[in-house]
């Protein structure tokens, strides 16, 4: 198999040298270009065709987003951002379900996003990663601190149907038809199916804008169910109820997550 081509952009010669190190001696991976100026990498990138892009968001004469703009390929590269941006971008980033590293950045950290590329290089679509691109460049095109503009509540086109699950040494792709229930805990998410269980840092809400509410309901704050499992609801205390799978896990339905149900499910309970 052909190595991943890499490409980094940042104008801190710093990052730079770090984004370069933690990817030297992978015999999978091989750096094809470093740029500190985002102008420069605009115009070296179709010559380069890469399959992965490090790119810096905040740069001096051109940065990231217009890099992005400049660029027409068939199947664009897939793009890991490094930035120092405010929360805004980030959310912006998370709705996309786009990479991103913080500066500064660990080990760790750089290693899921990696791992998260190379299962995008594998599984996704030119059209479907191009189309990402386009919606996270568009909600961050001429932020105003004071006014940025809406940020849709859900990536464009369409809702999730397949989910890349990070874990330290590997990639799982899950079909989100196959996912039966979610919970968060602690700082992460467990997705339950009747084969395993897989486990993400995902935030539980970033995780339900993302799923189809016709199927996926939030019931709980820390639970989200797929109704096609649902098999049986029981009376509780207080209003509340308790919700049956079809495995017999047993979930809670609080109160005021009740009417979220019964619209899903289009009558009372």
């Amino acid at each position: 198999m052909s190595a991943i081509r890499v490409v980094v952009v940042d104008d801190e010669p710093l990052a730079r040298r770090r984004i370069v190190r933690l990817l030297a001696d992978r015999d999978e991976i091989e750096v094809v270009g470093e740029f500190g100026n985002g102008r420069k990498a605009a115009l070296a990138i179709p010559e380069i065709d890469p399959d992965l892009l490090f790119l810096d968001v905040q740069m001096p004469e051109m940065g990231g987003f217009e890099v992005l703009e400049s660029l027409s390929r068939s199947r664009p590269p897939v793009v890991i951002f490094v930035t120092a941006h405010d929360d805004y971008a980030v959310r912006a980033f998370e709705v996309h379900a786009l990479d991103y590293i913080m500066k500064p950045f660990d080990d760790d950290r750089f290693e899921e996003a990696l791992i998260h590329a190379r299962a995008q290089l594998h599984l996704e679509s030119g059209e479907s990663l191009r189309r990402r691109l386009t919606g996270v460049v568009q909600a961050l095109r001429d932020v105003d601190d004071d006014e940025p503009p809406h940020l849709p509540a859900r990536p464009v086109g369409r809702w999730l149907e397949h989910l890349v699950v990070r874990s330290q040494d590997r990639a799982w792709f899950v079909r989100v038809a196959d996912i039966d229930w979610v919970e968060a805990a602690d700082y992460n998410v467990h997705i339950h199916t009747a084969e395993r269980t897989y486990t993400t840092r995902e935030t539980l809400s970033g995780l339900a804008e993302r799923l189809d509410p016709r199927r996926f309901v939030r019931v709980h704050r820390s639970t989200i169910i797929n109704i096609e499992r649902l098999r049986e609801i029981q009376p509780y205390f207080h209003g509340a109820y308790i919700l049956v799978l079809q495995d017999g896990t047993e979930v809670r339905l609080s109160r005021s997550r009740r009417r979220a149900l019964e619209e899903a499910l289009g009558q009372s309970i």
